[in-house]
């Protein structure tokens, strides 16, 4: 109808006027965490690609981490930061010294924080590991360590750095019930699920079944109120 139509004319009206005073710079505060209007926008995702934090292999992710907090800190970009270091330290470095780099990632994490270059870090787990899955693990060199018992203590140690009652407070401008540092446990999740490999031999990649359950608990955690 007629009113109808003017009626979307005018939200439509709004929107736009909206969209155009956020891209001048004009004062619209983030809402709340917790806020109906959070649910409506989008969120701005950044991983951290890296391989891990003790292997010998570049880039280590506290490089990467460095490298954005400086590149960003100018901007103010905000947004939310995705690390996940763990399974390439289980397969490739070292359970001893890993609780001492890990330290040190996070104070570059809250770091980012305070200077604005992300609002928030989530911090993914390592993920367990299933050698049982793939027959040539005894003569495949560069995959003998990535074991379980192995996965398992690095997210121990990352449990405890990070992990509920270790996280950073939320900044100022959001919702007291949030937090800057949101770790999400995968290891718990995926740990004895060798029932749900990528492929029949891959043992530490996940089917469609498990990476569902890996999904919903990121989104549980990164949007609680939705």
């Amino acid at each position: 109808t007629r009113e109808e139509g003017g009626a979307r004319g005018e939200q439509g009206g709004r929107v736009q006027g909206q969209e155009k005073e956020a891209a001048a710079g004009g004062s619209m505060p983030p809402p709340p965490c917790n806020s109906a209007e959070s649910r409506d926008r989008r969120i701005r995702l950044r991983h951290v690609p890296s391989h891990g934090l003790t292997c010998p292999r570049d880039p280590k992710v506290i490089d990467v981490v460095r490298r954005l907090h400086a590149e960003k800190g100018r901007s103010k970009e905000g947004g939310t930061l995705v690390v996940n270091p763990g399974v390439w330290d289980a397969g490739y470095g070292y359970v001893d010294g890993y609780e001492e780099r890990l330290g040190e990632l996070r104070r570059e994490l809250e770091a980012g924080v305070e200077d604005g270059a992300w609002d928030r870090v989530v911090f993914l787990s390592v993920t367990d590991a299933h050698p049982i899955n793939y027959p040539g693990v005894r003569t495949d060199v560069g995959r003998q360590y990535l074991t379980s018992p192995r996965t398992e203590a690095l997210s121990q140690i990352q449990r405890k750095a990070i992990g509920p009652g270790n996280q950073a407070p939320c900044p100022a401008d959001a919702s007291s019930h949030a937090s800057s540092l949101i770790f999400v446990d995968l290891f718990n999740l995926t740990h004895m699920r060798e029932d749900d490999p990528l492929t029949p031999t891959d043992m530490r990649h996940y089917g469609p079944a498990v990476t569902r359950e890996m999904a919903v608990e990121f989104m549980r955690r990164l949007c609680p109120n939705v």
